[in-house]
């Protein structure tokens, strides 16, 4: 279960940090800690209320980014994977450098249809991504979008493109 040590850090930092706050309140001498007891408290609960804060809003923002990858079709696999790189930062999977390519050739599609926001998309295991070396890459798939008239219909789509640290260059499509 990948996800417990993660929550249980962060739960761990949560303790640590009312730990040291509780043990400055024990180590004050008896007649200071009179005069400053409300304003230790306050400490020790407003940092307690920071760090939760933090962690929910943390845990929050990954949901959502699992969530619109999962409408973007992207597989399973590769959300799960997402969290636990076992790659250094610098070095980029194959899957990964796969879901770039799906996501810059689906903006290429879109950018060619009537009505991009009727298009629905094959999810991305349907679609198939041909690697052509230098960074340049083949995908073909299919799109359901409505045309002119407003009639959905079903495109076949190959597109080329080649892939930067910034999107993409020289991306065609052209439908069959």
């Amino acid at each position: 279960m990948p996800g417990f040590w993660t929550y249980a850090g962060r739960n761990i930092g949560i303790i640590v940090i009312m730990i040291c706050v509780l043990g400055l309140f024990i180590c004050i001498p008896a007649r200071v800690r009179k005069i400053t007891y409300i304003k230790w408290f306050s400490i020790l609960f407003l940092s307690c209320f920071v760090v939760t804060l933090c962690v929910y809003k943390i845990d929050s923002y990954d949901k959502m980014i699992d969530q619109e990858l999962r409408a973007m079709g992207i597989d399973e696999d590769i959300i799960k994977n997402r969290k636990n790189k076992a790659t250094p930062k610098n070095k980029t999977t194959v899957a990964d450098r796969n879901s770039d390519v799906w996501i810059c050739a689906k903006d290429i599609v879109n950018s060619n249809l009537k009505s991009p926001s009727s298009a629905k998309f094959c999810s991305y295991t349907e679609a198939t991504i041909q690697s052509l070396g230098n960074d340049k890459y083949k995908i073909t798939g299919y799109v359901d979008a409505d045309n002119s008239f407003g009639a959905s219909m079903r495109n076949d789509f190959t597109v080329t493109l080649t892939l930067t640290e910034s999107g993409y260059t020289n991306g065609s499509v052209s439908f069959n």
